[in-house]
């Protein structure tokens, strides 16, 4: 749930490349690998090799900064993220993450 940011060998557009295939088995098209490197380069712009990160609903976010973004399934306004407020609290990490209740409670509108 926790991950550090490092530099690697390639580029985007070649690790989109290898992680669709190793997902999918089959050779991507074009233009998935496209838009996936562009979402790779977007998500990460804002990140140094280093910060430590962590992933909450189809966002990377540094972990040690306020959140506050609309999310694929939820609206998230958080002091730190949900993993290292538990960490800090000496809960378990996927406790709130779990609960339906603890979505349900920050579903997006347009979801309901």
């Amino acid at each position: 749930m926790f991950a550090r940011v490092v530099e690697i060998d390639g580029t985007y557009e070649a690790l989109a490349r290898q992680d669709i295939h190793r997902f999918s088995g089959t050779e991507p098209a074009d233009a998935e690998v496209k838009a996936v490197a562009n979402w790779l380069r977007e998500t990460f712009a804002d990140k140094a090799v280093g910060d430590v990160v962590v992933h909450l609903d189809g966002e990377y976010l540094r972990a040690d900064q306020p959140v506050d973004f609309t999310g694929l399934y939820a609206r998230h306004c958080h002091d730190v993220p949900p993993q290292t407020a538990a960490l800090r609290g000496g809960l378990p990490v996927s406790e709130d993450l779990i609960s339906p209740e603890w979505w349900g409670e920050r579903e997006r509108p347009d979801r309901q």
